[in-house]
């Protein structure tokens, strides 16, 4: 069985410790063969002040040092609005049916996921990890009526402790 890829999409406005930080920890946690960092081409939730290809850029450029992070343009290749759906049946495309996902996510993310196109079809194709990622809290009070959702039992963990910085 091959070992799980995790997947970071994000609009990277600009992309910054904390994202690398996510992407490390659940690499190092969850014992990730590799981390994709997949910038939002065309976001749907919310228009990036940078253009598509200078975040795509500035991406590459944060993780020039990271070797198990790799940078994938497909969204921003795509021209059309971002949709994690659509990446990740790309995905399974692209590895095949026997390569298993886990789709990372802060706790801010993770509370907007019913709000995504076609969500609970996310979780049949990736597992899902939500970090408490640093300025934000995983505030547990509302994963009860979140998780509650029918569906949705068993499909997310979630790593509620702050994510360290490296220079903490």
């Amino acid at each position: 069985m091959k070992s799980m890829i995790g997947v970071l999409g994000g609009t990277f406005d600009p992309i910054h410790d904390g994202h690398l930080a996510m992407a490390q920890f659940a690499r190092s946690q969850l014992d990730l063969a590799k981390v994709l960092l997949i910038p939002a081409g065309f976001p749907w939730q919310r228009e990036p002040r940078a253009s598509a290809e200078d975040r795509l850029r500035m991406a590459e450029l944060a993780i020039a040092q990271q070797p198990f992070i790799e940078v994938d343009a497909r969204e921003v290749r795509r021209h059309t609005p971002t949709y994690t759906l659509d990446t990740l049946e790309e995905l399974r495309a692209s590895y095949g049916s026997d390569q298993s996902f886990c789709l990372i996510l802060g706790s801010d993310a993770f509370f907007n996921l019913p709000t995504w196109k076609e969500w609970m079809r996310v979780l049949d194709l990736a597992h899902v990890a939500v970090l408490c990622r640093p300025g934000f809290d995983l505030p547990v009070e509302h994963l009860p009526p979140l998780c509650a959702k029918p569906g949705m039992h068993g499909r997310a963990v979630f790593q509620t402790s702050r994510i360290p910085l490296e220079d903490e």
